[in-house]
């Protein structure tokens, strides 16, 4: 019907509230056939609610945000790939991480090939909390006040910066 918009919060994956505006003069009658079509919307990503997601970082020319995308489960056994001391670390992590008031810190430092990527790529398919990767390319842009506010949209977030040395370093 002419006179109605609705808004879909960039939070709709975790949060079905939809912002519905109208002219005071449409009837809830008129409404109904808008407010299924959004039910239909949501009928589809309620499905997709199940699947852990990660937001990556990128930037278009001067454009910077995070997209979606699904993250497949990951099989690993801690106790053969890693050292002895590790299962304990693990667990350590994951509780930590699972809880969302969790804030703080965890690095993951090793030699190239030891394992940390992957390991990374499994914590990000186990963990319920919303997950923002950064990728290598683009940790220099942690000051940028455009990021800083992307950071303040997504507050309870977890960070991943995948070769953080150089920000580490500084």
């Amino acid at each position: 019907a002419e006179g109605i918009v609705g808004f879909i919060p960039r939070e709709y994956i975790n949060d079905d509230n939809v912002v519905l505006l109208h002219k005071s003069s449409i009837s809830e009658e008129e409404l109904l056939p808008f407010v299924e079509e959004v039910k239909t919307f949501f009928k589809g990503k309620k499905e997709n609610k199940n699947k852990s997601k990660i937001e990556v970082l990128f930037q278009e020319g001067t454009y910077t945000d995070f997209k979606s995308f699904d993250v497949k489960k990951i099989a690993i056994d801690i106790a053969r790939n890693y050292n002895d001391d590790f299962a304990a670390i693990d667990e350590t992590i994951q509780t930590k991480l699972s809880s969302n008031s969790a804030n703080g810190l965890v690095i993951l430092y090793g030699d190239p090939g030891t394992g940390k990527t992957h390991y990374l790529r499994y914590l990000a398919s186990v963990l319920k909390r919303k997950k923002l990767f950064i990728p290598p390319n683009m940790a220099s842009s942690l000051a940028n006040p455009d990021f800083l506010s992307k950071l303040e949209e997504n507050k309870g977030s977890l960070l991943i910066i995948e070769d953080a040395d150089e920000i580490l370093s500084r």
